[in-house]
């Protein structure tokens, strides 16, 4: 799943979406859990690659506002994980 995610997380199509909502709700709370925290770690390594660099283009913004919406999806297949968790489907 992890290998996935890192390929569809980026993706603004919502075909992946669906994807990754549907991976959220088959795959086992631990999983979902484990790759969410991976995904996290690399969002926050990126994060301060960038603030090391400081180019105030807007390429900049636009990559900072990506990490906001992986965040956002993160959280909801969080959300769909811990369905699954508490046997919620």
């Amino acid at each position: 799943m992890l290998n996935i995610l890192s390929v569809l997380l980026p993706i603004k199509d919502p075909a992946a979406r669906d994807l990754i909502a549907i991976m959220g709700k088959r795959s086992s709370a631990k999983e979902v859990v484990m790759v969410v925290q991976e995904e996290v770690e690399k969002i926050i390594e990126q994060a301060m690659n960038d603030e090391d660099n400081e180019d105030h283009t807007n390429a900049t913004a636009v990559e900072k506002t990506s990490w906001v919406e992986r965040l956002l999806e993160l959280v909801d297949l969080y959300h769909a994980g811990s369905f699954c968790l508490l046997g919620f489907t």
